[in-house]
């Protein structure tokens, strides 16, 4: 599976056009915890949407939020 494929069943399961790349991108981890990626086809599809600007959500530590 590539990007242009999880797009459209993104829009397909959503209902609506992803406003941005990092929607696809829990959208792929979503799929991949489901079982319907592969672990080859999620680290391709992250891969390429980390080159085209997507990002994953940077945490903080509750500790360090003190």
């Amino acid at each position: 599976m590539c990007v242009n494929e999880l797009r459209k069943n993104f829009i397909e399961c959503k209902q609506y056009e992803p406003a941005h790349h990092n929607e696809l991108l829990d959208f792929a981890q979503q799929e991949y915890l489901k079982g319907t990626l592969t672990i080859g086809e999620y680290k391709s599809i992250v891969k390429e949407l980390e080159l085209i600007g997507a990002q994953k959500p940077e945490f903080v530590a509750a500790e360090e939020q003190h």
